[in-house]
Formats: C-alpha cells, structure tokens, sequence
C-alpha cells in the first residue's frame, strides 16, 4: 500500500491511500506519474525507496534533487535512496 505524504506545511489535505500488486503497478497510479512532471529543468531519473518512504528523484548533468511521494507498506524492489548524492528541495 502506498499512502500519500503530506508535508507538515499543508493544513486540511486528506490522506490518500492506493493498493498496488507490483512495481509496474505502483508507478502507473495517476498521483506517482504526476512526479514525473514536478520540475521543468531537471528531468526525473527514478523512484526510488527510503526507510519505507516512496522517493522521486531528479538529476541532470549538475543537480540532484529529491521529493518524497509517499510511504509503503512492506517491501517494493526499487533502488535504495542515497541522500549523500541528492540536494533537498
């Protein structure tokens, strides 16, 4: 299961929750794809997971950022998140 992050800056937003069997699954829900899109300069380059947290991560030939999607239920095979490389937005 995939729930919805809400960052603590957002009063009054409702938690969302989706089921998913797969990967495939998983990024091809409607609000994962919309973080494909976040950032007009640099592209995204892969989900990835972090201490049970869904991450987007974006990267060009000088930028490495980052966004958490969500939270998971259980294990996903998807790459590790490493926060060394990446630059907080």
């Amino acid at each position: 299961m995939l729930t919805k992050h809400i960052p603590n800056f957002i009063d009054g937003a409702e938690t969302k929750e989706w089921e998913f069997n797969n990967i495939y699954d998983l990024c091809h829900i409607d609000y994962v794809l919309s973080f494909n899109r976040l950032f007009d300069s640099i592209p995204f380059y892969q989900y990835s997971k972090a201490d049970g947290m869904l991450m987007a991560e974006y990267k060009n030939d000088v930028d490495h950022k980052w966004w958490v999607i969500g939270y998971l239920s259980g294990d996903v095979n998807l790459p590790v998140f490493n926060s060394r490389l990446m630059k907080k937005i």
